[in-house]
């Protein structure tokens, strides 16, 4: 595995996590909905919220970031990117797991094209709980 560490993100890193997010992203947003640089790093900013971000570094490089909402029943990865150099490295499997320590359902959601995520998330017992035309919506439930 990947050694890595995490840091809280600010608003000054939009533009660089931006960035991580096209490298992981683009090819599978091109397929469906095509690729808008502009809308999408408009989308980006707005919707941006570095309090609930945490940066992924490994060896002072940023490679990656993770945001969750935490809600009083669930706890929802709103995003997990890492980039394509480092992924298959075990530090998505890491974060994912560390949600898990929380005790509470852990939901996201996941492209239908995005079949190395898909397969991922089903190892570590995520199941579909609903879908719709691009995106399985996937559930993990903990053992009570």
């Amino acid at each position: 595995m990947k050694q890595f560490k995490l840091r809280q993100a600010t608003t000054g890193d939009c533009a660089r996590l931006y960035r991580i997010q096209s490298q992981a992203m683009r090819p599978y947003v091109e397929q469906i909905w095509g690729w808008n640089e502009d809308f999408q790093r408009e989308r980006f900013r707005q919707s941006f919220d570095p309090d609930n971000t945490q940066v992924i570094l490994s060896n002072d490089r940023e490679v990656g970031f993770m945001t969750i909402t935490e809600k009083e029943e669930v706890v929802f990865i709103e995003q997990i990117y890492v980039i394509p150099e480092y992924q298959g490295m075990g530090i998505g499997t890491t974060l994912i797991r560390g949600t898990f320590a929380r005790n509470r359902p852990v939901e996201l959601n996941v492209l239908k094209l995005n079949t190395d995520a898909r397969r991922l998330y089903k190892r570590l017992g995520f199941r579909v709980h609903y879908e719709s035309v691009t995106h399985y919506h996937m559930r993990f439930e903990p053992e009570r």
